[in-house]
């Protein structure tokens, strides 16, 4: 999924500590920041428990280190929104690309029709699109 990804200070580092603490930028809420452009993208109102709930498992749990390495590397991106590949969950990677059959029962598979509907936005928008994932590279592997 590309995400406008808004590196947000108040979640990185809410206390402005980072420049005498550089644990900071590796502790900081990244998945947060994922979570706060699906949100923003999918026009979901944050206040809305329920269907905050059903974003739980949309987003691989990869996003954390991505996030992280791309301020570790770039500390200046803070206070900036960048358009940021982010990996989809296993389940809902695996629904776009048809190797789970939508037409069983919601109850029976393992991403559900909110899931898929908000997969199908993503898609018309242009936002969602099957990329190669380079964190399985070989070479990043080594």
């Amino acid at each position: 999924m590309t995400l406008p990804i808004t590196f947000d200070e108040k979640v990185i580092d809410p206390s402005g500590k980072r420049a005498t603490d550089p644990n900071v930028l590796i502790k900081a809420n990244y998945p947060k920041l994922a979570e706060n452009a699906l949100v923003a993208k999918l026009g979901i109102d944050p206040a809305n428990k329920p269907m905050m709930l059903k974003l739980k498992g949309f987003l691989s749990e990869g996003a954390r280190v991505q996030l992280r390495d791309i301020v570790s590397a770039d500390p200046s991106v803070i206070g900036t929104t960048r358009d940021v590949n982010i990996s989809a969950a296993a389940n809902l990677d695996s629904a776009f690309k048809g190797q789970i059959d939508l037409s069983v029962d919601e109850a029976r598979r393992k991403v559900s029709n909110q899931q898929i509907d908000w997969m199908n936005k993503l898609k018309a928008d242009g936002a969602m699109a099957e990329h190669f994932n380079t964190a399985f590279h070989p070479r990043r592997l080594q």
